[in-house]
């Protein structure tokens, strides 16, 4: 634990001066993380950088990538703002002569470069695909689930960057009932 604290503090004062001067943010490392193979995960909720005890990734490019999402404020993915950001930091290693860092920093950014654009188009498909899924959920059941997956906003955030959300599952959940209705109650051609 010592070591990644003085690491993330070394990375924090090196590579992120200006973030977290007030200190809200802190460092957590967590056994594993559970259902995914993620190593590391930048928590708005809580402020928190979350870092597997044991990454795979070296610990420095692993709290650049995690950092670089509380700086660049890019909550919904590895987007333009984030991308923006690692190459800053690839940047500093260099004019610092770490240019192995500043190399695998490429490295690992270069892997979201081809990712999709984050629509809210994605989220209200979403949506529709979790009412399709399960009907009888209600509202705050479906955002839920489609938050979890797609950014973990606070349910408040959620509902004011996509102000469509309950207009979609109205209008899916009434169509599939609708659908559904009908079918139980069509009677059999002989």
């Amino acid at each position: 634990m010592n070591t990644v604290k003085a690491e993330y503090d070394y990375i924090r004062s090196t590579f992120f001066p200006k973030w977290n001067r007030k200190g809200e943010w802190k460092l957590e490392i967590v056994p594993r993380f559970e259902d995914t193979n993620d190593e590391g995960f930048c928590d708005w909720t809580t402020k928190t950088i979350k870092i597997c005890a044991n990454p795979e990734m070296p610990i420095q490019v692993l709290l650049i990538h995690e950092i670089a999402h509380a700086v660049s404020r890019c909550r919904d993915a590895h987007q333009t703002p984030w991308l923006t950001r690692m190459e800053k930091a690839a940047k500093k290693a260099d004019t610092i002569g770490m240019k192995d860092l500043a190399q695998m920093i490429r490295n690992d950014r270069e892997l979201y470069t081809d990712v999709p654009v984050f629509r809210p188009s994605l989220i209200y498909n979403a949506i529709t695909d979790a009412v399709v899924a399960a009907p009888q959920a209600d509202f705050d059941q479906i955002i839920n689930h489609v938050n979890e997956y797609h950014g973990n906003y606070s349910k408040q955030e959620f509902l004011k960057k996509f102000k469509r959300a309950r207009q979609v599952y109205e209008k899916k959940k009434k169509e599939v009932l609708q659908q559904r209705g009908s079918v139980l109650t069509k009677t059999p051609t002989k």
